[in-house]
Order: C-alpha cells, then structure tokens, then sequence
C-alpha cells in the first residue's frame, strides 16, 4: 500500500458499508418522533401555552417535578456541550458554513427554558414538550457526527494521490493511535496537522462504525453505549450490552471486533484506533448508535452486605493508584493518607489488600504472556528483538528471595514488557479481562434466575443453579427465601468484585462504581441527577481513580517538552477537584474540612483549570500557537495559579491534595471493613465448589 493508492482511498471516503448506514437510518428512525408535533427540521418555534394557573401540586406531582427539574437541567448541560464542541470544530474551518447549527442550538436552549418556565403551571404539557426537545437533541448531535464524516470524506477524495490517513496510521505510525496525536496535535501543531489528524479521526470513526453496524445487523437486541466525544484528542470507546438480558456471545462479538481491526491494521484496537469495546459493568447501557433504548437488566444494588462491596470498591480504585506509583511512592502515599485516629486498623487493610491484589492481577497476565514463548518472540522479530529477548532472560533470572524484593521486581519485568511489547501486552491483558467478565456475567445470570425464583411459593430448589451446600440450605427450609435472598446478595457482591478485577486487565477502563457515575453517567451523560444519590465513599473512589490516569499521564507525557505535560493532564486534574468539591459537601455534617494551607493546587477551583484545557484542544486563542509558545504559556499559567512551573511540583502538589482528601475521610466518615459477622456470612456462601444445572 502506497499513499497513491486511489483505490484504498476511494473505499474509505465515499463508501461507508451497508451496515453502516442500516445502523444510522434505524437510528433516525427511532429518533424520528424530533419531527413529530411541534418541530420541523431541527426547530420551530412551539405553541404558547395557555395563561391559565393550574392547581397547586399534590405531593406526587411535587416529586414528579422535582424530577423534570432535573431532566431540564441536564438538556441544558447537554445544549452547552454540544454547542461547545460545534465551536470547537469550526474554529480551524468555514464558520459560517456552520452558523445554522450555532444558531439552531440557540434556539432550542431559548425553547428549552421557555419549556422550563412554564413547568408549575402546566406540568404535563412542559414533559411533553422537554420529551420533544430531548429526542430533537439527539438527532443534532447524530448529524453533527454525520457532517463531520462526510466533510473527512471529502477531505480524503481530495487528496487521493496525497494523505492516505490509514497508510499514514500504519506505516508511519506503525499502527499506533498515540504516534499519530503525537506527530500530528504535539509535534506539528499546526492548521494542516489537525487536517490531518481530522481525516484519521474519519477514518477511525468510518472502521469501528462499520464494524459495530455489522454487529447490529447480526444482533437486533445489540446495545452499543459509545463515549468520548468529537475532539481528535478524545478515544472513542463502546460498551455492549443487551435489550434481552442475554450476554452469552457479546464477548464474541468483541473478540471478532478485536481480530478484525488486527487482520487490518496490525495492532490492536485500543493500540490501533485508541479504541476499546467493553463488557456492561457497573451501570444501565443505553444505546447510541442506534436508537434502541436502554438495557433492562442493570446490576442490582447489594443490599445486605454493603460493608463487603463498599471495602471492594474502595480496594479497586487504589489498586488503579498502586498501579502508577513505585514501591516507594505508594509506601508514602499509605503513610500520608492512612488516619492516625478512627479505625486505623481497617484502613491499614485496605491499602495492604490493594497493593495485595494489584500483585495478583500483574503476576497474572506477567505469567500469561511469559507462558506462550512462540507468541512473545512474533511480537519480538529480527536482532532487535533478539537483543530484546535477552536481556528479558537476563532479568527473569534476577527474581529475589525475599518476599518484597519479588514484588519490585515483578514489577521491574511488568514494565519492561509494557515498554518492549506493548501492543502484544495489551492482547494479554484484553483476553483476561473478557475471560474474567465472562464469570462476571455468569454470576449475573446465576442471580437474575435465583430472584425469578422469589416469586414461586416455593420453587423447586432442584431446578435453579445452587451449589449443593445452598441446596442442602433451602431444602425443607421454612425461611427459604430469607435464605435465598442471602445467596442472592452474596452473588451481588461478587460479582461487583469480579467486574471490578476484571476491569484491572482493560485498557483506560475505570474500576469502581464511583467514576462510572460522576465521570460517565452525570459527567458524560449529562446527567447531574446521577450526583445525589452518590456517597462519599464513591466520590472518594472517583478521586482515587482521577489521580491515578493523572499519574499515567505524567509519565506519558514526562518525555514531552514541561509545558505539553501540564496541559495534557488538565482534564484529569480539573475532575479531581470536582471530585474534592463533591466530597467536601458530603462530609460536611461529620465535621470534616480540609487542610490544603499552602497548596495552590488543591485550593483552586475546577474553573482555574480551563486555560489549560484549552490548550489541551488547541481552541482559540491557543489554536494559532506554535506548539512551543503554547508550551510555554503552560507553564506561565502554572505559575500563575499554583505557584510552581513544572509538572514535577503539580504532581507533588496534587499528590498532596489526594493523601489529604484520604485521610480526612477515612478517618471520620466511612467504615470500610465488614464485621467478623459479615466476612463469614459472605465467605461460608462463596465456596467454589461447582454447582449442579
């Protein structure tokens, strides 16, 4: 392949596959009631209602209310996003090309507060109508996605015999997504880079949409939840779920996703496209790509041993902090951030079962990958990888004795491999990751059948998937289903456990509940309900994970010029302090505030940090900058807001915030172990014996 083959390029630019646009027409279709009533195109004005005062709202309507509050308030957030990206995009092209959409979206936030306005007195009428304006704003947000694939399209016809994105993405970027946003957003940064990098942010957007319209087409109760947004800094990630419930193949469909995007471009999806397709873990999927609803069978909220799957969670999001810290950074880290008063014992635990687990899992995919020696030296071709080769035997016959030096060196070998093999890594840890969610599930499964079970009086016990000793429980068991609950609820809980092991193995995947709900459900989704029903234990666990991808992003991006790493970990840095705001108010009625004298960081608002982020996106006035000046202008609003120039003393400073923000809450607020009581309930209930079909 050459980038004068026309022939490759035309493919990619004027054909999307068949599935492709099946998916998007049943998309509009099931969008299409944006049309019905009060609108035609994108917006019409509405009818006024009328200027009688209904009656004053009984209690039910009140709750009711509260909830389209609530709903408004996430359209707006939404209008704002969208209307932000819009911007985002057009800044490098023709604006007035897009000036109908700009305005067009003004309008319907003028309709949605109109709407809103009118909600104490005509309730039904102003649900109605927000209905209306939510489906209408899925349908713009559908066709600026769609005019940004035609336009890179376009783009690609134009220059048949010039850029070829994906000859560029294989050859010169050896199948690597970051070599590309390095090359193209960092090194060149300029006007005719991010052109560039647009047509590969096509070209990605045309391969995995086929890829996923070939699977709906193939599974009509399919549900494909996808994030990120439309910025060419974002990935773009996809959750598969299911209307039915039934999960069984969904792990084959992203095992063939996976083996295709390999036959093509040589790497893995998450390596090749920044692209990774998940398993449905913590919370609903609802379906994006083409408008079928949302799944019905979300996992259930444990609700005997919640002592058990509050410690679990806690335990996977510091496991994600140990995973970017040394040995000697995570030693200080436990010292500062373990209570000096409350339970000390129990928080001593959780960082020692964290640490604990995190060995497991890296010793687990370390021993995977070392297992297939053929597999490792294909990943390893020619004298380079010889020389490679050796000096990996060299190390693996440095394993210590002591039971702490094995450790550091485990985790010496687990770097080295992530350094010399990283896609091959990848595949290791992908494969562990759906082989532990596929036992997730079928837990999940196990449990959806025990609670159908409930309802029969009595069931027949022979006939549900119980162990034999949960059998032996239940049978000629007068409080049967009090016993059955408890079985069920343990399942609950591990199976939460599971998922969040599991998740250890995926790439970019968060582990616990805590920033799947602030990050991706009120965050992403727009939808700030979600943060009131959140604890301060989950906003605790959202933290710990923001802090540790900001790490991940210091050490990426340490090799890159000082100002390139203080703006590309903004967007981690402001959802930490969003994180410590949240927190702080739930911990307020313990009489808990925090200590940050001194700290320029952790006192900043989240609001301080959207210079930075503008940097990060290259939007105005940082567009037009060369990637030095904007570099520099990092570090000059570094040293204006936080009093230090380096992402060295950020991160020290940040470091410092979290171990507070730790400590403070685990020694007044949250009791993170179970009672004796408790453990033995859960672990006399998880025996691993198989159980009988």
């Amino acid at each position: 392949m050459s980038c004068g083959s026309s022939s490759q390029v035309d493919v990619i630019a004027t054909a999307p596959s068949q599935q492709l646009a099946g998916a998007r027409q049943r998309r509009r279709e099931a969008q299409a009631g944006a049309r019905a009533g009060a609108h035609g195109g994108w917006f019409e004005a509405p009818g006024r209602p009328s200027g009688r005062r209904a009656p004053s709202p009984g209690p039910d309507e009140v709750v009711s209310i509260v909830d389209l509050t609530g709903r408004f308030e996430s359209l707006r957030l939404e209008v704002a996003r969208l209307r932000d990206e819009v911007v985002d995009l057009v800044h490098d092209r023709d604006v007035a090309g897009w000036s109908a959409q700009l305005a067009q979206l003004d309008e319907l936030e003028a309709d949605r507060r109109f709407a809103e306005a009118g909600l104490f007195t005509d309730a039904p009428r102003a649900e109605s109508r927000l209905g209306a304006l939510e489906r209408l704003l899925v349908k713009m947000r559908a066709e600026v996605a769609d005019r940004l694939l035609e336009e890179s399209h376009r783009a690609l016809e134009q220059t048949a015999t010039g850029f070829d994105p994906e000859v560029f993405l294989v050859q010169d970027c050896r199948g690597r997504w970051t070599a590309a946003k390095d090359q193209l957003l960092v090194q060149d940064d300029s006007a005719e880079g991010r052109a560039k990098m647009r047509m590969v942010w096509g070209f990605r957007q045309q391969v995995v949409d086929s890829l996923l319209g070939q699977m709906t087409s193939r599974r009509p109760d399919l549900l494909l939840s996808a994030s990120g947004s439309t910025d060419l800094t974002s990935d773009y990630d996809v959750v598969l779920s299911t209307s039915s419930g039934a999960h069984g193949d969904v792990i084959a469909l992203i095992q063939g996703f996976n083996k295709e995007i390999r036959k093509r471009l040589g790497t893995e999806p998450g390596t090749a496209l920044d692209t990774n397709l998940y398993v449905k873990n913590f919370i609903e999927v609802e379906d994006t790509f083409a408008g079928r609803g949302t799944d019905q069978d979300p996992l259930a909220r444990v609700e005997t041993f919640l002592a058990t799957d509050r410690s679990n969670q806690d335990v996977a999001a510091l496991m994600k902090v140990r995973r970017y810290m040394d040995q000697a950074e995570w030693d200080a880290f436990v010292a500062a951030a373990t209570p000096t008063s409350g339970d000390v014992e129990a928080n001593r635990i959780q960082f020692e079962e964290a640490e604990a687990r995190f060995l497991v899992t890296q010793q687990r995919w370390v021993e995977q990958l070392l297992a297939d020696r053929a597999a490792l030296q294909a990943a390893l071709p020619g004298d380079e990888g010889a020389v490679v080769l050796a000096r990996l035997d060299s190390l693996l016959d440095q394993r210590p004795d002591d039971l702490r030096g094995a450790a550091a060196w485990l985790q010496e070998v687990a770097h080295f491999l992530e350094e010399k093999v990283e896609d091959h890594v990848l595949r290791v840890k992908y494969d562990l990751y759906l082989s532990g969610m596929s036992e997730a599930h079928g837990m999940r499964d196990r449990c959806k059948a025990l609670e159908e079970a409930l309802t029969e009086d009595p069931p027949d016990f022979t006939t549900l998937p119980l162990k034999p000793d949960e059998l032996a429980k239940l049978q000629g068991n007068a409080l049967w289903r009090a016993e059955l609950k408890t079985i069920i609820d343990v399942l609950k809980t591990e199976s939460k456990k599971q998922i969040s092991d599991s998740t250890a193995f995926a790439p970019e995947a968060y582990q616990s509940e805590g920033p799947m709900k602030q990050v991706v459900q009120a965050g992403q989704a727009n939808d700030p309900r979600i943060l009131d029903s959140m604890s301060a234990e989950q906003f605790l666990q959202s933290l710990n994970e923001q802090f540790a991808d900001f790490l991940k992003d210091v050490h990426h991006y340490g090799r890159h010029p000082e100002g390139v790493a203080i703006y590309q970990t903004s967007k981690y840095l402001k959802r930490m302090l969003e994180a410590r705001d949240l927190i702080g108010r739930r911990v307020a009625n313990y009489g808990v505030a925090f200590d940050f004298e001194g700290n320029q960081v952790a006192n900043s608002t989240p609001a301080h940090i959207d210079k930075l982020l503008k940097m990060r996106k290259a939007k105005p006035p940082y567009d037009v900058m060369t990637p030095d000046a904007r570099a520099a202008a990092a570090i000059a609003e570094a040293q204006t807001r936080f009093g230090v120039s380096t992402i060295g003393e950020i991160k020290r400073l940040v470091n410092d915030m979290n171990q507070a923000i730790n400590e403070a809450v685990r020694k007044s607020v949250v009791n993170w172990r179970p009672d004796l009581q408790e453990t033995q309930d859960v672990f006399s209930r998880r025996d691993p014996v198989q159980f009988d079909r």
